[in-house]
């Protein structure tokens, strides 16, 4: 658990999608030990993940982490998808894709949220300085806020995003 807040902790590794199946073991279980345990306790509380996966298409496992209810929002950077890859190769039961792709070669950003959560895609976010992303407003309680995923390319400078 984080020091700071009830959050789960979530494992920093890498290379945990590339290790072998072990029996009645899920790489999704390794990467969130704790998360089922806090959604346990909390059950009104939302949790929201982020990866930067350096090319979606052949690590599509990290789905299961919402087909076990393990997040309700999850944001992917760098997903490395065009159009020529159909949304519903990606499509996960009881959720909804967003997508904003730039090439099959790098950048783009995806989010899935919780098909029951009131939400609307406001707009995908590009500008000339070649960050590019999604925001997506969330009601939740009566209330809106609004989550936004970037990915901001190495070579433009982080002063290119104010």
């Amino acid at each position: 658990m984080c020091q700071e807040c009830p959050a789960p902790q979530i494992v920093q590794n890498h290379d945990v999608l590339d290790m072998p199946k072990e029996k009645n073991v899920s790489q999704i279980d390794v990467l969130f030990p704790d998360i089922l345990e806090y959604k346990k306790k909390h059950k009104r509380h939302m949790v929201f993940a982020h990866l930067n996966i350096n090319g979606f298409r052949s690590k599509t496992e990290i789905l299961d982490v919402l087909d076990k209810g393990y997040v309700d929002f999850l944001s992917i950077s760098e997903s490395k998808l065009n159009e020529s890859f159909p949304s519903a190769q990606f499509s996960v039961n009881d959720f909804t894709l967003h997508r904003a792709d730039r090439n099959g070669n790098g950048g783009g950003v995806l989010s899935y949220v919780r098909a029951d959560i009131p939400h609307r895609m406001m707009k995908n976010c590009w500008n000339d300085n070649g960050i590019e992303g999604i925001m997506i407003e969330i009601t939740t309680n009566k209330q809106k806020f609004i989550i936004v995923t970037l990915y901001r390319p190495p070579k433009v400078e982080i002063t290119n995003l104010i």
